[in-house]
């Protein structure tokens, strides 16, 4: 009834009797949002994933902001786990373009009349030595990729298309686990991208993942590959990502 503070107080009431409902950090969430006090609504929406991770809203809004704050590391990351969890196939459609233009933004970053790949606002400010385990997270993320592009990123942006974005997320895991930065950043995501690649299952996830950014691209590519979508379909069920309170992704564990 547009009451923000006593709807805080009703979820705040809710939340001693149900203290792990990602539901009610969401509300929460996006009730500090409209009175734009920011940190309190990221705090609570991070509450959500943390308590209650298979809840997908909390990814869906933190996806979002994260971009627009230049954090594309955590936006391109939550945004994949939501349509991996969301039962709505409207907001996985939508999340599905906004994810690959994600990612093309970040690949193609304009600085000072230059393309670069910008995946986080932090700076690295001196030569960095592979492997990065002295690098933050975000940052380790960005170095990765910036190696991963060689050789498969075109400097056209219009030739950036889901099969090339499929041989950059691939190249990325086969770098990221030789460097055993998995031992320093846990991740379930990424744990998860290393078994479909090793059940060759990566691909044809890829262009389910990104299918509404290029439908023409996305059609052409499942015509001519039924019986590894066929495949697709039966395994994926004993190698589905799994996200629980003791396997999930969550911005704040490292």
């Amino acid at each position: 009834m547009n009451d923000g503070e006593k709807s805080l107080e009703v979820y705040s009431n809710g939340l001693l009797k149900f203290p792990r409902s990602g539901r009610l950090y969401y509300e929460i969430g996006l009730n500090y949002f409209s009175q734009k006090e920011m940190r309190k609504a990221l705090s609570n929406l991070e509450k959500g994933v943390f308590y209650e991770p298979a809840f997908s809203n909390n990814y869906s809004i933190l996806s979002k902001y994260y971009f627009m704050s230049g954090f594309t590391a955590w936006s391109v990351l939550y945004g994949e786990i939501f349509i991996n969890l969301t039962e709505s196939e409207f907001k996985s459609k939508e999340m599905s373009k906004l994810l690959f233009d994600y990612y093309k933004k970040s690949f193609y970053f304009l600085k000072d009349s230059l393309y670069t790949i910008q995946f986080t606002t932090n700076m690295i400010t001196s030569s960095v030595k592979r492997p990065n385990k002295d690098l933050p997270f975000d940052m380790a993320y960005q170095s990765v990729m910036q190696e991963a592009s060689k050789g498969i990123l075109p400097t056209d942006t219009s030739l950036f298309t889901i099969d090339i974005l499929y041989q950059l997320r691939k190249k990325f895991i086969e770098l990221w686990f030789a460097e055993n930065l998995d031992v320093t950043f846990p991740n379930v995501l990424f744990d998860w991208h290393k078994n479909l690649i090793e059940n060759d299952l990566f691909e044809v996830y890829n262009y389910f993942l990104f299918n509404e950014a290029s439908s023409v691209e996305s059609k052409s590519w499942l015509g001519k590959n039924q019986l590894k979508i066929k495949r697709f379909q039966t395994d994926i069920q004993k190698n589905f990502l799994k996200i629980d309170e003791k396997h999930f992704l969550y911005k704040y564990q490292y």
